[in-house]
């Protein structure tokens, strides 16, 4: 699916940022139609610089709540009647048992859930079922919390039932045949029966539409050997170390191994566990290919690989050929590119001669194809689900244990299920906003990015930094029940009190030392995650920001007072 902007009455962005998207395709796309006149509203726990640069109207959420939100919307919707009588009727399966379910969720009850104020979730209720085209821009600012999958799964039902799925403006399905055709025919035989992957048992469901292991559940291998032992990993393009939560149980987990290999162009936390670290290539150095929807672009390389350096894919097939099954894979970056072009009416003579790219044919977009055919692969009008409709009751959730409704699921960390808990750490967290001068744990040790945020961040409201007697600028902890970590405090009204945003992504040995001394992850949990896709939880824990005192300010392992949690 896709967000149809350019003939959106209403745009509503929810959980992104897309002026720090890569690249910033809709945040362009955006700023034209706001231009042109139509509204935006943003959803966030921040005012951010999508926000700002549309002037939006922002509706501050408590991060973990969009479910919530998105039930009360529902709610607003189908008590006031406004949702698409035909489509629930014709269409849907499970409306009256959302109808119930939804009963509970008044915008004056959510509003104590969310902190969203009742009168603003009726007014975005009321102006997304009444636009003509509310298009949804949306990313993984709804995916990292205990009831990720359905609280996604609340939202498109709001933008179904609302008349604004696969309509112009609207969230469209895309058409067969839109993106260019790559080819897929050559396939690897199945690999032999054997025990099921791992993550299967826990995750089933992630493993029915994935067909693979699940990262969260590698530890449990490796250090467990449950349920088989793991005792060799290769890392290509990944920063573990930095990446997921609890860095120093995968320490462990790499300490553990027998053996393991690292590709990267750097070298990262992860590669000093490394036996073999080998130099990959930057892209200038590659030639490959780019796929944009309808275009396929050939990538040349600018400069030879620079000393023993070599792409992934030369890595990946070198390997191949010595374990003995290197002819099952094109066996040159440019047979990748003449493999890919099968079957598509190109060959790459003919691409070469176009530098901008070529462009298959254009596919005339239809609307509502679940009326057409065009959305089942029997050519059946419906959709492609059990049922043949849309399911706000899905039976796939069912069948799986799951609840078949969009229920939602309070953060397991929160200041409404754990009280206590929140007495001692009294602000909600979130991380992983994305800033303009890295790209999530790279190019802090580059210092042409790092004059742009010399530092790590963490954002507070006024009101908060006032009560802990912070001002920007100030060295504070970031604290958790699992660790702390020092940032540089941003003291800003561009974020919902009670809320703070800490910079991600350090704790590279190659950054600068206060990027390198920064690494998130200390401070989330492993063990907390969404039940469905087995997630971890990024963006609801609770926290509080401890000034660090000026004496102590250059210290780098100065103990934090905890009498003052004792409030």
């Amino acid at each position: 699916m896709y967000p149809d902007i350019e003939n959106a009455e209403l745009i509503v962005i929810w959980g992104d940022n897309p002026a720090t998207d890569s690249p910033p395709v809709n945040y362009q796309r955006i700023c034209q139609a706001r231009r042109r006149g139509a509204e935006v509203i943003v959803i966030d726990h921040r005012r951010n610089e999508t926000a700002r640069a549309t002037q939006a109207k922002w509706l501050g959420i408590r991060p973990g709540t969009d479910g919530a939100l998105a039930l009360a919307m529902l709610h607003v919707v189908i008590t006031e009647e406004l949702y698409d009588r035909s489509f629930v009727a014709q269409w849907t399966v499970g409306f009256e048992a959302l109808r119930a379910y939804v009963a509970a969720f008044t915008p004056e009850r959510v509003e104590q859930i969310t902190w969203v104020p009742a009168e603003e979730i009726r007014r975005t209720a009321r102006a997304i079922a009444r636009a003509r085209g509310a298009c949804l821009v949306s990313y993984t600012g709804l995916e990292y919390t205990n009831s990720g999958v359905q609280n996604i799964r609340a939202v498109l039902i709001l933008w179904a039932l609302t008349g604004n799925l696969d309509v112009p403006g609207g969230k469209v399905i895309k058409m067969r045949g839109a993106d260019f055709p790559i080819n897929q025919s050559r396939r690897v035989a199945p690999p032999p029966d054997g025990p099921p992957p791992i993550g299967k048992d826990r995750y089933p469901l992630y493993h029915l539409y994935r067909r693979e292991a699940h990262a969260m559940e590698l530890p449990r291998a490796i250090l467990q050997n449950d349920p088989y032992p793991v005792r060799a990993m290769m890392i290509v393009g990944s920063s573990i170390i930095t990446s997921y939560p609890n860095p120093d149980l995968w320490r462990r987990c790499f300490s553990n191994l027998d053996f393991m290999v690292v590709v990267d162009r750097f070298l990262t936390a992860d590669a000093l566990y490394a036996d073999i670290v080998l130099p990959a290539t930057t892209l200038f150095e590659n030639q490959g290919y780019m796929v944009y929807g309808p275009t396929f672009q050939v990538r040349e390389r600018v400069i030879a690989p620079l000393g023993e350096a070599r792409s992934d894919w030369e890595i990946a097939i070198a390997i191949a050929n010595r374990l003995g099954y290197g002819h099952l894979y094109p066996s040159s970056e440019e047979e990748v590119i003449r493999w890919a072009l099968e079957g598509s009416g190109f060959d790459l003579e003919t691409v070469r001669r176009h530098p901008a790219g070529v462009t298959c044919p254009p596919v005339a977009q239809q609307y509502r194809k679940w009326e057409r055919g065009l959305l089942r692969r029997d050519g059946q009008p419906g959709f492609e689900t059990p049922s043949g409709k849309f399911e706000i009751a899905s039976s796939i959730l069912a069948a799986y244990g799951y609840d078949p409704l969009p229920v939602y699921i309070e953060p397991k960390e929160s200041p409404l299920s754990t009280p206590e808990l929140a007495r001692v750490y009294p602000l909600v967290f979130n991380s992983g906003a994305r800033i303009q001068s890295d790209f999530r744990s790279q190019h802090h040790n580059i210092p042409g990015l790092l004059k742009m945020q010399p530092e790590p961040l963490v954002t507070l409201h006024p009101r908060d930094a006032a009560a802990r007697g912070i001002r920007s600028g100030d060295a504070v902890w970031v604290v958790t029940p699992r660790g702390r970590v020092r940032y540089t405090a941003r003291v800003s009204e561009d974020i919902v009190p009670g809320v703070i945003e800490a910079n991600m992504g350090g704790g590279s040995p190659l950054a600068s030392p206060a990027w390198r001394d920064c690494n998130v992850n200390v401070l989330t949990d492993p063990d907390n995650r969404d039940e469905i896709s087995g997630f971890p939880v990024y963006k609801a824990l609770l926290c509080d920001v401890v000034k660090i005192p000026p004496e102590s300010a250059d210290g780098r392992d100065q103990p934090v007072d905890s009498s003052i949690h004792a409030r």
